[in-house]
């Protein structure tokens, strides 16, 4: 799963990606968790729902990226690597174990363009 949410800079250079990898992966992994705080604060402000979600526009890049990580680490769970492997799952039958994490997946599409309307 890291090597999806971290892909390598220079796929057809290991020595250049592994550089690239020791000099930022730290600051990715530090800038990943700042911002999933930042919409786990936001969350915790609605009181569980009592609340409307209001998300200031300061606030919408970190929404946007930590969207971005959790749908591809949904992705990778259901083993969608590309658009026709996410079409196949959409079909599933609501019996299908899986159909709920790939309403979930759809639902965070749903989330980033939905957030990216609003824009």
């Amino acid at each position: 799963m890291l090597k999806r949410l971290f892909p390598d800079a220079y796929p057809s250079d290991a020595m250049s990606s592994a550089d690239f990898r020791r000099f930022t992966e730290r600051d990715l992994r530090a800038m990943k968790v700042a911002e999933a705080r930042v919409v786990l604060d936001r969350l915790a402000t609605t009181e569980l729902g009592a609340h409307d979600l209001k998300i200031p526009s300061n606030e919408v890049e970190s929404w946007l990226r930590t969207l971005t990580s959790v749908r591809l680490a949904v992705a990778i769970r259901l083993g969608i690597r590309d658009a026709a492997a996410a079409d196949e799952l959409a079909a599933l039958p609501d019996e299908d174990p899986r159909s709920f994490m790939v309403s979930v997946y759809d639902w965070l599409g749903f989330a980033q363009e939905t957030l990216i309307s609003a824009l």
